[in-house]
């Protein structure tokens, strides 16, 4: 029985590989984009593929050595959800409580010797329902 390459409104994820296709000229802009700056933002109409460009084209790009992706949605606080994938991604490394986000991330950097990558998915939701705190 062979398996549909449609997951329909699931985004494709890293494993999907061998059914993901069609989007090979994005997935390359994308890729040289990552390494050409510091901040690239991906965005799109609802069900365009944005999640599954990045899960899975993009992500399919890297060897696990390269990059440590750390996917963020908002939730019902952005920044609890960031501290939490920081806090997942950093098991084992003794960061102090109080450093700020940005020390966390340097910290993890030197401790994993790879680039880290924030992956903020549906971004949108900190403008449409994030309060002040979350905004700045």
């Amino acid at each position: 029985m062979t398996r549909s390459p449609f997951k329909f409104l699931d985004a494709y994820q890293k494993e999907d590989a061998d059914r993901f296709f069609g989007r090979e000229r994005e997935t390359a802009q994308l890729y040289n984009a990552v390494h050409a700056s510091n901040l690239v933002l991906v965005y799109g109409a609802s069900g365009t593929g944005k999640s599954s460009i990045i899960n899975c084209g993009l992500g399919n790009q890297f060897v696990p050595s390269d990059w440590l992706p750390l996917f963020v949605r908002r939730g019902t606080d952005l920044n609890r959800s960031l501290d939490l994938a920081l806090a997942g991604a950093m098991k084992g490394t003794a960061a102090a409580p109080a450093a700020s986000v940005t020390e966390r991330i340097r910290e993890l950097n030197l401790n994993q010797y790879r680039a880290i990558y924030l992956i903020f998915d549906q971004f949108e939701e900190l403008f449409i329902s994030g309060t002040v705190a979350e905004q700045q």
